[in-house]
């Protein structure tokens, strides 16, 4: 999720926020009860629910945010046009040909 072409800072932030924020619960609510971590969540690892939430963060934040500017995309998504080293598609097609 975090190598798409929408994600945008907030989102990237807003995901460790969540995570972070997810584990601390986590372990207030089980040193508070007494209980394992795993036992608080009928046997399911805490990852198992930090990292959707932290997806969906990342998700929603990005889409709520102004997505990132072209410069920015052509720096970490090289196309034929912006980076002479990445074949065009027309030369991959002539040369599956070929």
């Amino acid at each position: 999720a975090l190598y798409w072409k929408r994600t945008t800072a907030a989102g990237a932030i807003a995901s460790v926020l969540t995570a972070v924020a997810a584990l601390a619960a986590i372990v207030f609510v089980s040193t508070w009860t007494g209980k394992d971590e795993t036992e608080l969540l009928y046997g399911i690892m805490p990852v198992a629910v930090m990292l959707p939430a932290s997806a969906a963060a990342l998700v929603l934040f990005s889409l709520v945010t102004r997505p990132p500017a072209q410069h920015v995309l052509e720096r970490y998504f090289p196309t034929a046009r912006s980076n002479p080293i990445v074949p065009s598609p027309e030369l991959v097609a002539r040369e599956a040909v070929a």
